[in-house]
């Protein structure tokens, strides 16, 4: 499990370098925002997670709902529409979008995703090791 989560490190590391080197020199900037959205989704659990919840937890628990709103408000209006421009903002706000999905659910809904992390890790490990012949050898 642990190589997994280093390459999923990895990977998100490499889209979020190539998404910046993207928005530095301003190229394809639809498909920009879409790589951004995705490597955000990397940093979900990492350090990341970690400094936003630090520092939303001090706020009133709707200012993640918010904040969430907004980012995906300027993501959503930029991206869909043959008429709308795609500019830098679109792109930088992406990787915000599903870290706050998971700070607004732990601050409005009281989830702890640490309880939700371990409880998915140990049905992933139990599926793995799970013995599909029916217990025949």
């Amino acid at each position: 499990m642990n190589s997994l989560l280093v390459g999923l490190g990895g990977l998100t590391a490499v889209l979020l370098s190539f998404g910046i080197v993207c928005i530095w020199k301003k190229a394809w900037p639809t498909f920009t925002a879409w790589l951004m959205l995705v490597a955000g989704f990397g940093l979900i659990g990492t350090f990341f997670e970690a400094v936003i919840r630090a520092v939303t937890g001090r706020l009133h628990p709707i200012v993640p709902s918010i904040l969430l709103g907004v980012c995906a408000a300027i993501w959503i209006a930029d991206v869909w529409g043959k008429k709308n421009k795609v500019g830098r903002a679109t792109a930088i706000v992406a990787p915000f979008i599903p870290t706050l999905l998971v700070v607004g659910a732990i601050t409005i809904f009281g989830i702890n995703t640490a309880d939700v992390g371990r409880d998915v890790k140990q049905a992933w490990q139990d599926t793995m090791t799970a013995d599909v012949n029916g217990g025949r050898k």
